[in-house]
């Protein structure tokens, strides 16, 4: 956390750049325990987050930002998360409803799967409250999917060591290079760019509200 959080983005975060942060396998995932807990609640603390799974709403956008570690670690707020989401899903008054975790609903890499159990327990919530958009990492690499039931799906792990991706049918774009996202909301269109290390805008795609 330190290493390589507090010390490269120091100045950002001394200047109050905001962050959104969505707890991965690393934090609570391959260490379950109350300790493990406790200390990812002193981290989020520090960030000025209220918990490991949240809504935060900037302009016009509703961010659902989750923890995907807790049903994976057999922990039982998984069960309490997915009834807040219902909840704040049904609920919500924002023009978009973007959401963001770690652990990914498709991707294509080639040397692991993904877990169903994430997709199984998220896509159908999703899918009946119109979620926009879904963000999310775990593989090292990018990948678009076509729209799956009237939503994109973004996998954006590329931000360090890069790992091999394969092509499947609910592929729109993968690319094994190092990108970060860029995303524009005006009106009722959303326009999201990825960028590789060289500044080249790789994909661009734009999207209407559900």
């Amino acid at each position: 956390y330190e290493d390589v959080f507090v010390e490269p983005l120091g100045p950002l975060i001394d200047a109050g750049v905001q962050f959104e942060l969505a707890i991965g396998n690393h934090e609570i995932q391959e260490n379950p325990s109350p300790e493990a807990l406790e200390e990812v609640a002193d981290k989020l603390a520090r960030l000025g987050l209220p918990n490991s799974y949240y809504k935060a709403t900037h302009g016009p956008v509703d961010f659902f930002i989750l923890d995907s570690s807790l049903p994976l670690a057999g922990l039982a707020d998984g069960e309490e998360q997915l009834a807040w989401l219902e909840r704040e899903l049904a609920a919500f008054d924002a023009a978009w409803q973007v959401v963001a975790l770690h652990h990914q609903l498709y991707s294509s890499a080639v040397k692991r799967e993904p877990d169903p159990r994430v997709r199984e327990a998220l896509e159908p919530i999703f899918i009946e409250h119109g979620v926009d958009i879904v963000f999310y990492g775990h593989d090292h690499f990018y990948e678009r999917t076509k729209p799956q039931s009237g939503i994109t799906y973004v996998l954006s792990g590329a931000g360090c060591k890069i790992s091999e991706v394969g092509f499947s049918d609910f592929t729109a774009v993968a690319e094994e290079r190092l990108q970060f996202m860029l995303v524009d909301v005006a009106g009722d269109t959303m326009t999201v760019q990825a960028i590789d290390q060289t500044g080249e805008v790789f994909d661009e795609f734009r999207i209407g509200q559900r």
